[in-house]
């Protein structure tokens, strides 16, 4: 058992080597760990931008449209930065390395696990670890591009809906609680 999740390990890092895998695996706990939170900061400030912006009566369809080319912006950046530091920080090449090897001994398995995870990153760590995770798959540059826009997009309706939605019953709920200017 041990083995065979030394096994599963040493392929999701990518590494065979026990003294390098040791020492990648430091670096990418702290690049991993940094990265998800960084990923839960963003989500802070863009709830607070979708508040800001809601509360100065900027309409639902601007606030999806800032959102959406700012999580473009973030995808290309993750995107970039994950190729300069040649570190897989958002973990989608392991995950890649892993869902190949599962479709290996099981197309089905691995067909299972390749939508699970496409469907988990498309709608949380968004574009960037996406086109990370199908960069071998889909060598079309110009369809991985394609695709970045289309997933960040639905990303960011279902996010910036979410954020109005929340922002909205929010504000309805203190202005039930707290009344203003009735005596």
């Amino acid at each position: 058992m041990i083995s065979r999740l030394s096994g599963i390990y040493r392929t999701f890092m990518g590494v065979e080597d026990r003294s390098i895998l040791v020492r990648q695996t430091g670096i990418l706990a702290v690049a991993a760990l940094l990265y998800r939170q960084l990923d839960w900061i963003l989500v802070a400030l863009t709830a607070s931008l979708v508040a800001i912006l809601k509360y100065h009566h900027v309409g639902h369809f601007h606030i999806f449209a800032i959102l959406w080319m700012g999580n473009i912006l973030l995808s290309w950046g993750v995107i970039v930065c994950s190729q300069k530091v040649q570190v897989d920080f958002t973990l989608s090449n392991g995950w890649r390395r892993l869902v190949t090897q599962a479709a290996e001994r099981s197309r089905f398995l691995g067909g299972i696990l390749e939508a699970a995870f496409i469907l988990g990153i498309s709608l949380w760590a968004g574009a960037g670890p996406l086109y990370i995770f199908l960069r071998e798959r889909i060598p079309s540059r110009a369809l991985l591009v394609a695709l970045l826009f289309m997933v960040s997009g639905i990303q960011m309706a279902i996010w910036a809906g979410f954020f109005v939605l929340g922002y909205d019953s929010l504000s309805s709920l203190l202005a039930a609680v707290f009344p203003v200017g009735e005596e």
